[in-house]
């Protein structure tokens, strides 16, 4: 009856243990996802400014350099829209199969 009570008592710790491992690992993967969530479009923000200002002065127009980086990210959103929406579908599928079987072994 010792027996059973400490494989019990083991089996328990080992399911807890394997609970925060896997907490862990979900929670190291949400704070990189919120970090690039956040980073990325700071960054693509002041680079899209500094490029819209850089070919306005080229262009000797501020208004012009904005009108055809807007037009760019424009173009860039259809073509992803059209193109892009098959392939995310297909990379989120295959890699979410991947960690789910990788996690069985």
């Amino acid at each position: 009856m010792e027996l059973i009570k400490t494989y019990a008592q083991t089996n328990l710790e080992y399911f807890k243990l394997k609970a925060i491992r896997r907490i862990a690992r979900i929670s190291k993967s949400l704070f990189k996802i919120v970090v690039c969530l956040i980073c990325i479009p700071f960054c693509l923000f002041f680079l899209s400014i500094a490029a819209a200002l850089f070919i306005g002065e080229c262009m000797d127009s501020t208004i012009l350099g904005f009108v055809i980086v807007g037009g760019f990210y424009l173009i860039l959103t259809l073509i992803i829209l059209l193109i892009g929406t098959g392939m995310v579908k297909r990379t989120v599928v295959r890699k979410l199969a991947r960690k789910m079987f990788k996690n069985k072994k």
